[in-house]
């Protein structure tokens, strides 16, 4: 696994990839941007000084051991200034659609237990797909690998929906199958979108 630094260059790519997911693709046109499964980066905030990048590196291998597996894509894991890596304010968010809503939902996580006064949230590090770049379709590793071996394979009509606040995802028969699906997948999940129609 890659551990590059995050920084300026990386933060207007994920900011660019976040304003194209708004448009809906064919799954030919999904097939030639979304990213495989096979391989992540994991990408550590400059903000950190040499010791805090190596714990958060650690971290994540140690994770992925919890787990007996990788730590999904997209994920964040924040933390406050204020209290440092090694605190309980220290959450992470995994298996998103994108970088902001990973980062979105390890910030808000962070924020509920970071103490009184303490300075506001922000990302240590994410696990990225190997190669990540701005793309105009990004979606989960496990969304990834359903619309690999089963929307692929499913008849038209079809549709992929998706939730970008939970993380939620679904296939339907069309539009509105899907989303009724994505919907119903997670409570909370009222943001659900179609991303892919066939």
């Amino acid at each position: 696994m890659r551990y590059p630094t995050l920084g300026t260059a990386a933060a207007l790519a994920f900011a660019t990839a976040t304003a194209a997911a708004a448009q809906t693709l064919t799954s030919k046109e999904a097939e030639a941007v979304l990213f495989g499964t096979r391989g992540s980066t994991v990408a550590v905030s400059g903000a950190l000084d040499a010791t805090d990048q190596a714990i958060m590196k650690k971290t994540i291998d140690l994770l992925e051991q919890q787990i007996n597996g990788p730590v999904k894509y997209y994920a964040a894991i924040a933390y406050s200034p204020d209290e440092g890596i090694l605190t309980e304010a220290l959450q992470s968010a995994m298996n998103y659609h994108s970088v902001a809503s990973a980062d979105a939902a390890a910030i808000a996580a962070c924020n509920a237990v970071r103490g009184s006064g303490t300075a506001p949230c922000q990302v240590a590090a994410r696990v990225l797909p190997r190669g990540y770049e701005a793309r105009p379709l990004s979606l989960s590793y496990d969304a990834s690998a359903a619309f690999s071996k089963a929307y692929r394979r499913a008849k038209s009509p079809k549709a992929f929906a998706i939730s970008e606040v939970t993380g939620a995802y679904a296939i339907g028969t069309g539009p509105e199958a899907a989303l009724a699906a994505c919907q119903a997948d997670r409570p909370g999940a009222g943001d659900c979108r179609v991303v892919v129609v066939d």
